[in-house]
């Protein structure tokens, strides 16, 4: 905990954090590594969800953290995860009526938003920049999954992906189809860090052919159980890191956030 206590207080002082390779320790080092493996398993169908509900529960009780330091001025802001974006970038893909965390790969719904990157040849880079687009950390956390190498043959959907436990709130935020990562189970995580970029991996982006996007799913965790959350509404309301983020900065200079606009709320 001494690591994430002097992570947080640096983060109130504002000093100018780079590359984070502060981890957690043990044994929360240990339960990442092992949420990560459970996290694999699941979503490659080789863990069913029952024997999937009791490792995560058993899990939990040393992964979250409970001796926070106060939360800083504005905590309850997210951070909009897509420099350079805001909410008018994603459509209404969310819907959970059949949607079952662990039912893994089998999984039906679909349990978060997809973020529209401008990337009109579909080739995994901004149309502005010609560069693949960083995607930073909405809040504050600690990195308990991540897929670096996901392969077409690969069952899980989401591709490359990184989980992240915003401990302050217990809440899980997933951004997935990623094209490279740069973080680590254990690893610690500030809001507006550069954690990877979106890129076009996973079955559905490949197979049907989807525009370029992050896709950003919110859960929350109770008794092995996953409930998802809708993340539109803090989406809306969310800061801005400045953009274009430079090559090569972890932790951008964080902007005032933009006013909140309607958003036209179509079906994909």
């Amino acid at each position: 905990m001494r690591a994430l206590a002097l992570l947080w207080a640096l983060g109130c002082l504002g000093a100018p954090l780079r590359a984070s390779s502060q981890y957690v320790q043990e044994p929360q080092l240990e339960a990442c590594g092992l949420w990560n493996e459970a996290t694999h398993a699941l979503l490659e169908g080789k863990l069913d969800g029952k024997a999937a509900r009791e490792r995560y529960k058993a899990l939990w009780a040393t992964i979250k953290v409970d001796d926070l330091p106060s939360p800083k001025e504005k905590h309850w802001q997210w951070m909009f995860p897509l420099p350079g974006y805001d909410a008018g970038c994603f459509g209404e893909s969310y819907w959970v009526d059949d949607y079952r965390y662990l039912d893994g790969p089998k999984s039906k719904g679909f349990p978060g938003l997809r973020l529209y990157l401008r990337d009109s040849g579909r080739l995994g880079v901004d149309d502005r920049t010609k560069k693949p687009a960083p995607v930073v950390s909405a809040t504050d956390g600690v990195v308990v999954a991540s897929e670096k190498f996901w392969k077409d043959a690969d069952a899980s959907p989401l591709g490359n992906f990184i989980t992240v436990l915003d401990q302050q709130d217990k809440l899980i935020f997933t951004y997935a189809h990623l094209g490279h990562i740069r973080v680590s189970p254990g690893q610690l995580v500030v809001k507006g860090e550069v954690v990877g970029w979106v890129g076009r991996t996973g079955r559905y982006v490949q197979d049907r052919r989807l525009g370029t996007h992050l896709a950003l799913q919110v859960h929350t965790f109770d008794d092995g159980l996953f409930y998802p959350v809708y993340p539109g509404r803090a989406l809306r309301v969310a800061g801005q890191v400045a953009w274009p983020v430079p090559d090569g900065e972890v932790r951008p200079r964080i902007k005032p956030p933009k006013p909140a606009e309607d958003v036209d709320e179509d079906g994909d």
